[in-house]
């Protein structure tokens, strides 16, 4: 990979991904006086897969009520692989196992709050007041949030550069890293330039 330091952007782009920070990021854009809130995150955003857009004739998965077997086949491309097993995988201690659970259960029950019954909050309502560079990466086989959203998403964001990532489903940030580490490295490269 290029000798970028990665820390706060995959950190960034992690957060981001999350549903529920997307969410707050739908209320820094309720008063366009105030996004300059934005630019500490570095005045741009990166979107991986996100939730927050909603058609009736593209349906989002109900991820939280799937049974746990199905999970990661909604997550995940190709479940069997190395990154998705390495990210799916418990903690051979029982006790931090159980931490591990908690906090998988914690970060549903999150999600839930701001993602169902459906991810719509407003948040087409409120793009346009998005002043800086986006990047969105998607995963072509995501199977909870159609690809097709992206069409969404350029159809709502004036500046906004598209990556779908090939052979990858819901979360780009593991299954495909590489990929997804240079397309963000792309897109900020041209950030700094612009």
């Amino acid at each position: 990979p290029p000798q970028r330091g990665y820390l706060p952007v995959s950190c960034f782009t992690h957060l981001v991904s999350m549903p529920i920070l997307q969410s707050a990021a739908s209320v820094l854009l309720l008063r366009p006086f105030r996004q300059p809130q934005l630019r500490f995150l570095g005045s741009w955003v990166i979107l991986l897969d996100p939730i927050g857009l909603w058609r009736e004739d593209l349906p989002i998965v109900d991820w939280i009520s799937a049974p746990a077997e199905r999970l990661p086949g909604l997550l995940f491309k190709d479940p069997a692989s190395r990154a998705a097993q390495s990210m799916l995988a418990l903690p051979e201690d029982a006790n931090i196992a159980a931490s591990a659970i908690a906090a998988r259960v914690w970060a549903f029950g999150c999600t839930g709050k701001f993602a169902w019954p459906i991810p719509d909050r407003g948040l087409r309502t409120r793009l346009h007041r998005l002043k800086v560079p986006v990047l969105l990466v998607w995963g072509r086989d995501d199977a909870i949030v159609p690809v097709r959203y992206t069409e969404e998403w350029q159809k709502e964001v004036s500046d906004i550069t598209v990556t779908v990532i090939d052979d990858c489903g819901h979360i780009p940030q593991v299954e495909k890293l590489n990929e997804t580490i240079t397309a963000v490295d792309e897109f900020l490269t041209f950030a700094e330039e612009s």
